[in-house]
């Protein structure tokens, strides 16, 4: 049931980051609601979903920065398991065909990050911390 669950939940984010890009307005309302269903995934994920879960946090970072890093920095542990793990969770290509997609994925998350300023030192720390990390890490296939 669990699996269930988060599967409708894993669609429900697809259908939502088409709207995001579809009509490019993030509104802090439809951020809320999505950040709302990634936790709910987080919290329900097991080994087969974590890299589809921490993925998906990292597209809604990229169409909307300040908001999806506010809400991980408010969220310690999926902020240190994104920052420790995202070169194996998000930046690897299991299935040998992502690579170039996957690459791309990087470059637009540092370049959004780059672009957005924030004004709390915390938050501009951890920004700081996560295009350090992005620029460092190497696009992985495993075959």
């Amino acid at each position: 049931m669990i699996k269930i669950k988060l599967l409708f939940v894993l669609f429900v984010l697809n259908f939502m980051f088409a709207d995001f890009v579809l009509f490019s307005e993030c509104k802090k309302e439809k951020i809320s609601c999505v950040t709302e269903l990634i936790e709910s995934a987080w919290n329900k994920r097991d080994g087969g979903y974590v890299s589809i879960v921490n993925t998906a946090i990292v597209e809604l970072m990229v169409l909307a920065p300040r908001e999806t890093v506010e809400w991980i920095h408010s969220r310690k542990e999926i902020e240190e398991e994104l920052l420790s793990k995202w070169q194996f969770l998000v930046f690897t290509d299991f299935s040998g065909d992502k690579q170039n997609e996957l690459e791309t994925l990087r470059r637009s998350l540092i370049k959004s990050l780059e672009d957005t300023v924030f004004h709390k030192m915390d938050l501009i720390k951890l920004k700081e911390r996560m295009i350090s990390s992005l620029k460092n890490i190497k696009i992985r296939k495993i075959d």
